[in-house]
């Protein structure tokens, strides 16, 4: 039987071109609004871009790396959103941001979309947990 690739498996590749392009944003000292972000996906609108920052996220979190989603912000506020927050409680913007800048991203390799996809779903496994 084959299976159909589901939501769930569209987002990991979702995160997986992310991954790469928010590398280059950390590179280039730069913030990239979700707006751009989604249309560099071939997205044609930013909706849903939250989970999709959620499967990197939780990727950072378990590797021990700084969260390089710091860098997606609200065109209009220029800040991460609420689901940032949410992953990353208490920490500094600001400050994060500069750490995600003076990164070694290119010591690791590029995560694969069963990696993010793994991430995401033992973090919330975990986060029901509690």
């Amino acid at each position: 039987m084959v299976r159909e690739r589901g939501e769930g498996s569209r987002n990991a590749d979702y995160a997986a071109q992310s991954w790469r392009i928010l590398v280059e944003t950390a590179q280039d000292h730069q913030a990239i609004k979700y707006g751009d972000l989604s249309a560099r996906l071939g997205r044609p609108v930013a909706v849903g871009i939250g989970v999709i920052l959620d499967h990197v996220g939780c990727y950072c979190i378990r590797q021990g790396y700084p969260p390089i989603t710091v860098l997606a912000v609200n065109g209009q506020t220029g800040r991460p959103g609420e689901g940032w927050d949410r992953l990353h409680p208490g920490r500094d913007q600001e400050i994060t941001r500069f750490r995600v800048w003076h990164y070694d991203w290119s010591a690791h390799p590029v995560p694969t979309p069963g990696q993010l996809a793994d991430a995401y779903r033992r973090h919330r496994a975990g986060a029901r947990r509690s």
